[in-house]
């Protein structure tokens, strides 16, 4: 019982009486058995109180005999095996069947939550940044029902679901200057759940430090808070962890995550069995051992009782079950044994001797619980078998297993290694025909909440034809099966690389019994629960089609009941220890490991085909290996020669780039050299409302060819160590912080992108379309975004494609060069909305177009000198890579100015131009001159001609001139024409004289008719005249 203050005492005296009405004076005195003593907390002056007290609330009397003492010192310990008697006000020791740990408490019983614990649930989406988690795919608290902490018996566990977790809490007070907590977990290997371990302060901040929690053999600084991230445990074992605890009030946290976007439908739980919290107050009382234990006086902890012995609740000695009957370790009563039958003994197979035959031996199942007599089955002797053969595909290595054969060679009938053909692989597959030795790459286990569930390790038992889960199980078993391959060769047909195929039975009494066929990812840890079978069952055969092309664990569980509300089946007898499962046969074709007995033509090149160079294919038509066109790869998946995606070049058997791309015909150029390496990104900080608070980091490598790396990180004080590590283009890992920022543990790490695909820009792409509400500064149409595709090829049931990352590139002058304005989109703030495809938008300069002649505006200065400057102005959407000093170009220049040198070639132009017009013309109006006053007539009808001098001859004109002083000339009728020629020459003159003399004899004969071809005759003139 804890301390309480004294003033609480009296004022429960005070209410006592005044509800019965009653004075002090008036109670009688209560007797030695009627009281009991109570101690007060402890005061500020280091001391406390003894008060006695009746027994119940309704005895009616006086502790006037024992009155209050007061008591100096807190600092009183028992140890182990005693307990702090408040009457003699010291140690004594308990007493048989009883047990104290002194200043500790422990809780190792389970059948409820023990008082002083607490459980929390909430979800990952229940964020203080609720607006960042608008995605309906994440979890409500109402889904996340099945992550509690629920008791079990004998132990307390939590089953995770995808976005959920949930935390174990418990409050304790260290009063000791150095306290501790012990406890022991089971927490399966797992890649989609979490488990951690911290202590919270009364403030509720870390209380730990590295060197509290791991002590200071490890860590020197002892300062820095830390969480402990726990460990996976193997199979069935359990860990212990011890953690220091400093003076005070605490609480203790066990939380249990399952991340968000890691699906998983066979999470297996996390288990607490037992906790011991050191340094706390004293033990009032001694605790009574449970039933199916013992302990001697003055005992710190009850001791399970061995094989065939039980014990009742306190007891101090176990007792002998009869010979008739047993009880395992911690049962709580004997049971009848059964009769011996050949289910309860195991048979083994010894190495094989010179002469082909082996012994085969015979023994019973540990813990034996049969009855063995002259009625019943009696243990086989030992007898001589053949060697039992190698499953198809091996061949045998010495005298007790069997191995495949090396690269290149298949399995003959001879039972020898024979080298395939050219041309041809080795056909690879898994077929387990027979049971006799364990297969190549196969394993089995048992898995039990008692160290004795298991009635042997591995559980499942080879019997010759068949595989049995196995006889002498506890009923509350796990029994697990496990085949192992490293992938597959090409597709078999359009989505299949492979098929496994199995013969099973269930033979049971539980109608709860169930057989589980799992397809697990053994690099991303996701599982999925293909088939499930539930009660008897009869010979079925099950074929499943591969469709991932992966390294693959292809498992089997059995349970004979529920094992969701399975607890230790110590009250009863085995129900259901016949209850098996029988695998018959198992067969998986077309692996790339595994055992072959034949060739087939060649799949690829490299490993899967390896007489083809690099970048050579097997030709299955013309039997020889053909180079792959120009710009292709061989595909690594189905070893074809593929084409590399936009923008990237074949170099050295894979798709690369440069980090300088081109699009619309060459007419955009980007240059993202100063980005080329490797980059590490941060998201922002998570905060769920269970305070775990996390981030993602992406690790990216830029136009590089060699890969990133990421790992799982576990603090071991000082020192960090790395773990599952995972390494490709893209990798991502998931960050939980401790107090400090800087302390951090990386979990959950996977590929995000294994290889680039292509480089485009904005199409129906996802990743603009979840970009659509961050506004882009400079307009897509001028300096469009650029998208680097990544994808990594491992498909499961919740990725049937894998997973892709989309990097989009976004112009902007005002972002800086790092990775530090990562952006993630809006609505899905973990950078995925579906956890397959993972999208991310890094603004930067260098997603701006590279400036092209096109893109310069030139400006010309001033001539100074003899000497001009241009400069050239780029447009505001593209990245300028000249330097300022090439912007700028010198050229020779005049002293007049530009604009006056113009306007002066303009007015000589116009000037010479002016004078060529005035000379044509001048010239053409001399020769109309010259033309049309040849012939002028007056008034008179003389009509004047002026004709050159030079051809005038003066004995022309002089005879002309007497002509006319000799009285002129008539014509035919007499009429006298004045004709004065100008003209010296006679033939014109002749030609004119003629024609004047017709047309006047004309004119005199017929006035009329002549006047109406006065034109005619006016146009005869002017011909002559021409003449």
């Amino acid at each position: 019982m804890e301390s309480i203050p004294y003033h609480m005492f009296i004022s429960g005296f005070v209410v006592m009486f005044l509800q019965h009405g009653i004075t002090w004076a008036q109670l009688a005195v209560c007797s030695e058995n009627d009281i009991k003593f109570e101690i007060t907390q402890c005061d500020k002056d280091n001391g406390f109180w003894r008060v006695a007290v009746p027994v119940n609330e309704s005895l009616l009397c006086s502790p006037s005999s024992k009155p209050p003492l007061r008591v100096h010192g807190c600092d009183t310990f028992c140890p182990a095996g005693h307990y702090y008697s408040v009457e003699a006000l010291e140690c004594s020791p308990c007493k048989a069947g009883t047990y104290s740990s002194g200043n500790a408490q422990i809780y190792d019983d389970w059948p409820e939550i023990p008082s002083g614990f607490s459980t929390q649930m909430t979800t990952l989406a229940n964020s203080g940044r609720s607006s960042l988690f608008t995605d309906s795919r994440l979890p409500s608290l109402s889904s996340c029902s099945k992550t509690t902490w629920t008791p079990r018996g004998d132990y307390i566990s939590m089953q995770g679901e995808e976005g959920c977790m949930s935390r174990l809490l418990l409050e304790v007070d260290i009063l000791q200057q150095t306290g501790s907590v012990d406890f022991e977990y089971q927490f399966p290997e797992s890649g989609t759940t979490m488990f951690t371990f911290n202590v919270l302060s009364s403030d509720c901040r870390t209380g730990l430090s590295q060197k509290a929690l791991l002590g200071d053999a490890i860590s020197k600084s002892g300062s820095t808070p830390v969480r402990i991230f726990l460990d996976p445990t193997t199979r069935n074992s359990w860990a212990a962890v011890k953690t220091d605890l400093p003076k005070g009030k605490h609480t203790l946290v066990w939380t249990g995550i399952s991340m968000i976007g890691q699906q998983d439908s066979s999470r297996k739980s996390i288990r607490i069995r037992k906790v011991q919290v050191s340094g706390v107050n004293y033990s009032r009382s001694c605790t009574v051992c449970p039933a199916g234990t013992s302990s001697p006086s003055g005992s710190s902890t009850c001791q399970e009782c061995p094989m065939n012995h039980v014990s009742a609740k306190g007891s101090g000695s176990c007792r002998a079950c009869p010979e008739s009957q047993y009880a395992l370790p911690g049962f709580l009563q004997c049971f009848d044994r059964p009769p011996c039958t050949e289910k309860d003994y195991l048979r083994k197979i010894g190495p094989c001797q010179s002469d082909g035959q082996g012994d085969l031996s015979f023994k019973w199942i540990e813990p034996m619980i049969c009855k063995e007599d002259s009625s019943t089955s009696k243990l086989p002797a030992t007898i001589r078998i053949p060697c039992p053969k190698c499953a198809p595909g091996t061949v045998r290595y010495n005298a007790t297993a069997c191995t495949v054969c090396d690269e290149g060679q298949f399995a003959g009938q001879q039972g020898t290694c024979q080298a395939c053909p050219s041309g041809t692989d080795p056909a690879f597959k898994y077929e387990i025909t027979s049971w006799n030795l364990v297969p190549y790459h196969f394993d089995s286990f048992c898995w039990s909440n008692s160290d004795l569930g298991c009635g042997k390790d591995t559980g499942w038992q080879l019997d010759g034809d068949k595989l049995l889960s196995g006889y002498g199980h506890e009923d509350d078993v796990l029994l697990v099966a496990q085949l192992f391959t490293a992938g597959f060769r090409k597709k078999i047909s359009s989505d299949v690389y492979g098929q496994l195929t199995f013969e099973f039975d269930l033979s049971c009494k539980s109608p709860e019994c169930q057989l589980d066929f799992l397809l697990e990812d053994t690099t991303s840890y996701e599982t999925v629960k293909v088939k499930t079978w539930i009660g008897p069952q009869s010979r079925t055969k099950f074929e499943f089609p591969v469709t991932q092309n992966s390294s693959l664990a292809f498992t089997w569980t059995f349970t004979k009941i529920n094992m969701q509300g399975a607890q230790l089946t110590s009250t009863k007898a085995r129900q259901f220890g016949q209850d098996v499962a029988r695998i018959f046969g198992i067969n998986l074709t077309n692996t790339i490991d595994g055992g072959a007995d034949k060739c087939q033509p060649c799949a690829g090149s490299g490993s899967q085909c390896r007489r083809c160079g690099p970048g050579q294919v097997w030709d299955t038509e013309l039997t020889n290996c053909r180079t792959c066109p120009p710009n292709h790869v061989v595909s690594e998946h189905d070893a074809s020669c593929v084409p590399c995606g936009e923008n990237l070049v074949a170099e050295n058997g894979k798709c690369e780039t440069n980090c300088r791309v081109s699009f619309l015909g060459g007419k955009k150029h980007y240059d993202l050299t100063p980005l080329k390496g490797f980059h590490t990104v941060r998201t922002q900080h998570f905060f769920p409302s269970g305070g775990e608070e996390y981030y993602h980091v992406f690790n990216i490598s830029l136009c590089e060819t060699s890969p990133v790396v990421c790992a799982n990180t576990a603090h071991q004080g000082s020192l960090v160590t790395s773990k599952n590590s995972v390494s490709g283009l893209i990798c991502r890992t998931t960050h939980l912080v401790g107090d400090q920022s800087s302390n951090t543990t990386a979990v959950h790490s996977f590929v995000a992108g294994k290889e680039l695909t292509h480089i485009s820009t904005p199409d129906e792409d996802a990743t603009g379309k979840v970009f659509a509400g961050v506004p882009p500064e400079i307009a897509s149409s001028l300096a469009p975004d650029l998208y680097w595709h990544y994808r990594a090829i491992v498909p499961t049931s919740k990725c049937p494609t894998g997973k892709t990352t989309t990097i989009a590139m976004r112009c902007s002058k005002n972002s800086t060069d790092d990775w530090s304005n990562l952006l993630v989109p809006s609505e899905c703030a973990e950078g995925t909305c579906d956890g397959c495809n993972y999208h991310l938008m890094w603004p930067t300069i260098y997603a701006c177009p590279v400036c092209g002649p096109e893109d310069y505006t030139t400006v010309r200065g001033e001539c100074i000198s003899s000497q001009q400057k241009i400069y050239y102005h780029s447009n505001f959407y593209c990245r300028e890579t000249n330097s300022s000093a090439d912007l700028i170009k010198v050229v020779r220049c005049h002293s007049v100015p530009y604009s006056v040198q113009v306007l002066i070639v303009v007015l000589v132009g116009l000037g010479v131009l002016l004078t060529v017009v005035l000379a044509i013309f001048y010239k053409k109006g001399k020769k109309f001159e010259q033309r049309y006053t040849k012939l002028v007539q007056d008034a008179s009808g003389v009509v004047h001609l002026q004709l050159p001098e030079s051809c005038v001859d003066e004995h022309d004109l002089d005879s002309g001139q007497d002509q006319m002083d000799n009285g002129g000339t008539f014509d035919e009728d007499g009429g006298h024409f004045d004709l004065q020629i100008k003209t010296p020459s006679q033939t014109i003159f002749t030609k004119v004289k003629k024609a004047i003399t017709k047309n006047s004899k004309r004119t005199l004969s017929n006035p009329i008719r002549d006047r109406k071809d006065y034109g005619g005759s006016r146009n005869e003139e002017n011909e002559l005249l021409a003449e």
